[in-house]
């Protein structure tokens, strides 16, 4: 039998029954994400002439008050009352880190600083 973990003053925990020692390693270290951005983000990436608002739809989020009169669409919101803005600045942001990883994994590091006058 492995050791039980135990509180601070060497009492066993009841409820905390894992041995200590090794931790198991995570394979896919980080978040995933949400499926609808995901499928979003592969959406654009397929058709990058698609309209961002259009690659949000296809990846599964539903904005109710899209098409209602009088209402702006930077303040429509969805599903999960998150506004279009924000999950279009979302989808962004996933889309730039995506190209930046593509960028080093090909083993172009770029930096975005220029190094013509260093000397």
């Amino acid at each position: 039998p492995q050791p039980v973990a135990s509180r601070s003053n060497g009492q066993p925990n009841q409820n905390d029954d894992k041995p200590l020692g090794k931790k198991k390693a995570k394979s896919h270290p980080g978040r995933f994400g949400d499926p609808r951005m995901n499928l979003a983000v592969q959406a654009k990436q397929d058709n990058p002439s698609m309209p961002l608002l259009t690659a949000l739809v296809k990846g599964g989020f539903v904005f109710p008050e899209m098409n209602k009169p009088g209402i702006k669409l930077s303040s429509c919101r969805d599903m999960d009352n998150v506004t279009v803005y924000q999950r279009r600045n979302q989808l962004l942001r996933r889309l730039r880190q995506e190209k930046q990883k593509m960028t080093n994994s090909r083993g172009d590091y770029a930096s975005g600083f220029e190094d013509a006058n260093v000397r």
